[in-house]
């Protein structure tokens, strides 16, 4: 029989070919490697009420700003919970805007003072950049960013940069040797990456003038990727 967890969600199945699959995808999930679609796609197929694949496709394409095709996963995955709470029922729900509520909701103190969140660019298009001082691929994100903010802040885009998991005098005092032409937030607690599981960094997302989560991708999101996202969100 699967193990169930105690929602009533099939954790496991019986077909030994579906969790090859459904583990395929995972350590690609989790790698950053190529993307880890077809392999929950095939892991449903061979065995459809395997719940954990439905959720894994779920988070996938929420992490792909692809909100209509993670709706209709994260539904198939609470169509087999039946024990599933109001509470955690609204939260796996939260995936039908195509990212977690957190996202677009948050308000963080920055290093300018006061706090800042999505919610005061209501109308405009807001890009996000979440990165720390420990990332070395964030400083290469960080250049691929500045190189956009003078040609798009014009359009009525901004931008935020959030360090995620340090303290504020560790992110002070790199921004003090690297200056960024933006404002710079600071969660120590490290709320948004637990709440929306942001497992690597940089991670970019972009906030369309409808105040929808159009993009986000963990990696590095190069000059041509992000034009596009923020011409579509511009729109």
């Amino acid at each position: 029989m699967p193990v169930k967890d105690r929602f009533g969600m099939a954790l496991s199945t019986e077909s030994t070919a579906a969790a090859a699959e459904w583990q395929q995808g995972v350590d690609k999930l989790l790698s950053q490697n190529h993307g880890p679609e077809l392999q929950f796609i095939r892991a449903i197929e061979l065995d459809e009420g395997f719940a954990m694949a439905h959720c894994c496709l779920a988070f996938w394409y929420q992490q792909k700003a692809r909100p209509e095709d993670a709706k209709r996963a994260s539904k198939r995955a609470l169509a087999l919970a039946p024990g599933v709470s109001r509470r955690e029922r609204q939260q796996i729900e939260a995936v039908d805007n195509g990212s977690p509520a957190i996202l677009t909701d948050f308000r963080l103190p920055s290093l300018d003072g006061g706090e800042i969140g999505p919610a005061d660019f209501a109308g405009d298009v807001l890009l996000v950049d979440f990165w720390a001082t420990w990332c070395s691929p964030c400083k290469v994100q960080k250049r691929i960013i500045e190189g956009l903010r003078d040609e798009y802040e014009p359009m009525g885009v901004h931008f935020l940069a959030i360090s995620l998991g340090e303290e504020e005098e560790t992110v002070r005092t790199y921004v003090e040797k690297n200056p960024f032409p933006y404002p710079v937030l600071y969660d120590k607690l490290d709320t948004i990456a637990t709440g929306a599981e942001i497992y690597a960094l940089p991670t970019v997302m972009i906030v369309d003038r409808q105040g929808s989560v159009s993009y986000l991708e963990a990696g590095l999101s190069d000059g041509p990727k992000l034009r596009q996202a923020l011409d579509s969100a511009a729109l």
